[in-house]
C-alpha cells in the first residue's frame, strides 16, 4: 500500500454482501459471540481482533466500535482487554 510517505506491506479483506456467508448488520453482542469462536486461514478472529486494535492503538487511530467490541469480548473472556 502507498502511504503519504512510504509504501508498505498489507493486507486487505474485502466483503461480499451476496455471500450467503455475509452476516449483514449484528449486534456487538452478536459479534463477540462469533469471534469467540471464529477461525479462518489467517487464523482465529480473536487474534485478528487484538492485531487489529495494537497496531490501530499503535498509529494512534482509535475505532470506537472497535473498541466497544474488544470490551466486550474481553469480558466475555473474563479478561482486561487492550
Amino acid at each position: 500500500m502507498r502511504l503519504a510517505d512510504r509504501t508498505v506491506e498489507g493486507i486487505c479483506f474485502t466483503v461480499n454482501r451476496q455471500s450467503v456467508q455475509y452476516s449483514g448488520d449484528l449486534s456487538l453482542a452478536a459479534m463477540a459471540e462469533l469471534i469467540e469462536t471464529g477461525v479462518g486461514s489467517s487464523g482465529s478472529s480473536y487474534d485478528y481482533l487484538i492485531d487489529a486494535m495494537t497496531h490501530l492503538n499503535a498509529i494512534g487511530l482509535e475505532d470506537a466500535k472497535l473498541k466497544s467490541l474488544m470490551q466486550i469480548v474481553e469480558a466475555r473472556r473474563g479478561g482486561d482487554g487492550l
